[in-house]
């Protein structure tokens, strides 16, 4: 699996992302599933004659056949003079290598997170007039999506979103047995789960038990409250009473009695991850819901899912969505293809597809719930369709810095955890360090 940050997108990790083509969410205009959804004459002029276009999947770990089962066979099957050159990142064929070698690429594949190295390299285009041209129905996208697209490049939409990560949590079952503790259960508030993670924190037979961990820290990334980490100016904004509330949520987990965190193990970071699939000692672990325990990974293990534990606050919200996209760089010569190949994905019929393999669709429309994971051998007879929220939380902003103030956040929750400092101290600290960096990043331009 790519790294858990950008990686949240698991295997089934792809990129579109969206345009800002009508604010109004593409009012009335006709929606592009199946035939009925383009003007025919539109589809005959652009695909008349053959013509091939350069997908590019700028991770590791999700090779050819994968995209062409999930995805692929789809857009070839629907318009059958489109063919389809899939590029993965390896040795020779990084990012950085195609644009050295001028190699023409028609679609990229991208997240919410990781849509700044695009930026950065220059690889934007715009398909607000294609949206126009070929009636695309923003209307049928669920509206966070629809938001969090539109703001990852104001003013103009670089591409389409496919699919949805967001954080989950996972529990295993046998710890709950094994210390008879009854198992956590959907729609359960932060407090609910504390209380859990109280009766499975413990030693037993020599051995440490921990009740709850977290991957990376995706749930300050995604978090539930939409707190934002920089403000319009791009200076920090978590040196704040919320923010301070919200970290204390989690922080307080790792300060149990009998947790003992140590300075390679406070509850939050990679060894949560080992710590649930490998040594089997900890209770429930949060991480992204598309990286769920795999078989063909060598994980045999009693899990299952539950809801997204829920602030008081803001009853029956869940974290905030990663978006996976598909962006057209500016540079495609072939943008009314690659247009109608990116819209093909969010049909409704491809999109329930995808939902049975344990992909989060993109759409307004939820019934693809039930659905969900039907065909995911690892999902099959777990309660999988809690793993996607029901609302998304509103996405709390894009800035091109929003990593380094995770990262100094962290460092701040770590260091509370560890108790080398308190809250406010550690978040002054952390501030300090954001500004400063951002500052000088800023004179570096």
């Amino acid at each position: 699996m790519v790294k858990q940050r950008i990686v949240s997108l698991g295997s089934l990790a792809l990129s579109i992302m969206l345009v800002g083509a009508c604010s109004s969410g593409g009012g009335g205009s006709q929606a592009i599933d199946g035939e009925k959804s383009i003007e025919a004459g539109s589809v005959e002029t652009a695909l008349k004659e053959p013509v091939q276009i350069t997908i590019y999947y700028p991770w590791s770990g999700y090779p050819k056949e994968t995209f062409m089962e999930t995805y692929g066979n789809y857009i070839v099957k629907k318009y059958p003079n489109l063919s389809i050159n899939y590029i993965q990142s390896g040795t020779g064929t990084t990012m950085d290598e195609l644009i050295a070698s001028k190699t023409e690429l028609d679609l990229i594949m991208t997240t919410s997170n990781a849509y700044q190295s695009l930026q950065d390299r220059g690889l934007i285009g715009d398909i607000t007039e294609l949206a126009k041209k070929y009636k695309y129905d923003f209307n049928k996208l669920d509206p966070i999506v629809y938001e969090l697209t539109k703001a990852l490049e104001p003013g103009k939409m670089a591409g389409l979103p496919f699919k949805v990560n967001a954080p989950g949590l996972f529990y295993n079952k046998d710890l709950f047995d094994k210390f008879g503790v009854a198992y956590v259960k959907d729609g359960m508030t932060w407090d609910e789960v504390y209380e859990t993670a109280k009766k499975l924190t413990r030693e037993d037979g020599g051995m440490k038990y921990r009740g709850f961990g977290i991957r990376t820290t995706n749930f300050i990334t995604f978090n539930q409250l939409s707190l934002p980490r920089l403000d319009a100016g791009s200076k920090a904004a978590f040196f704040t009473a919320e923010w301070k509330s919200f970290l204390e949520n989690f922080i307080r987990f790792s300060q149990l009695p009998g947790f003992a965190p140590t300075e390679k193990g406070t509850g939050i970071g990679g060894p949560s991850l080992d710590m649930f699939v490998k040594d089997r000692t900890l209770a429930m672990l949060v991480q992204m819901n598309s990286d769920w325990p795999r078989e063909e990974q060598g994980v045999k293990m009693n899990w299952d899912a539950v809801t997204f534990p829920e602030f008081k606050s803001r009853p029956g919200v869940g974290p905030q969505p990663e978006a996976v996209y598909f962006v057209m760089p500016s540079t495609s010569k072939k943008k009314d293809a690659a247009f109608l190949a990116m819209a093909a994905l969010t049909d409704e019929e491809l999109q329930f597809q995808a939902a049975k393999s344990g992909a989060a669709p993109v759409l307004k429309n939820t019934k693809w719930r039930e659905v969900y994971g039907s065909e995911e051998r690892n999902l099959k007879g777990r309660n999988a369709a809690a793993l996607v929220p029901v609302k998304y939380a509103a996405t709390n902003g894009i800035n091109p810095y929003n990593a380094i103030a995770e990262t100094n956040i962290a460092g701040a929750v770590n260091s509370v955890i560890l108790g080398t400092t308190d809250m406010n101290s550690a978040l002054r600290v952390a501030e300090e360090k954001t500004n400063k960096t951002i500052e000088e990043k800023l004179k570096a331009k």
